[in-house]
């Protein structure tokens, strides 16, 4: 098969799930931010909302992607945990739907429809895409947004479950 086939197959088999109640979240990681998360409700919180002395049990598994205009994103933070369970750090990097890597194309894609629902999304399955098969995992992905109500940043964990 076809290595680029082979990934966009991985990457499908993320299973990617608006979050509808906290009770479907399998990670006391995910339940806690998206606990903080839905207080706002029927708000989105902001940036300057999140408080990271606040939930000193995120630091290493957290990731922050700011949406920029034509649907680029730039990768604010990266927790050591997410970088190790991924295998790479994309700190500071600026991707979209046309970046070189497939992995960042696909994220792009996801991330535009977390933005089109205006809703948390849990997503869980392997790490496969990342050729890590035997890595089972579950991320949370919250918009955050803006006094005019847009989306300018992606707040999430990503945590391995055993």
């Amino acid at each position: 098969m076809d290595p680029t086939q082979e990934r966009i197959e991985n990457f499908n088999k993320i299973e990617r799930l608006p979050v509808e109640n906290i009770d479907q979240l399998i990670s006391p990681l995910s339940q806690s931010l998206y606990r903080w998360w839905s207080g706002f409700n029927p708000k989105l919180p902001a940036r300057a909302d999140f408080d990271i002395t606040q939930h000193r049990d995120l630091p290493s598994n957290i990731f922050l992607v700011e949406v920029l205009d034509n649907g680029n994103f730039h990768y604010r933070l990266h927790g050591e945990l997410v970088t190790q369970l991924v295998g790479r750090s994309s700190q500071h990097i600026v991707f979209n739907k046309d970046s070189d890597l497939l992995d960042d194309r696909l994220l792009a894609e996801h991330l535009g429809n977390v933005i089109q629902a205006r809703t948390a999304f849990q997503c869980h399955g392997d790490l496969s895409v990342f050729n890590r098969d035997y890595i089972r995992f579950e991320s949370l992905d919250c918009p955050l947004a803006n006094e005019e109500g847009r989306i300018t940043h992606i707040l999430g964990v990503l945590t391995d479950i055993k």
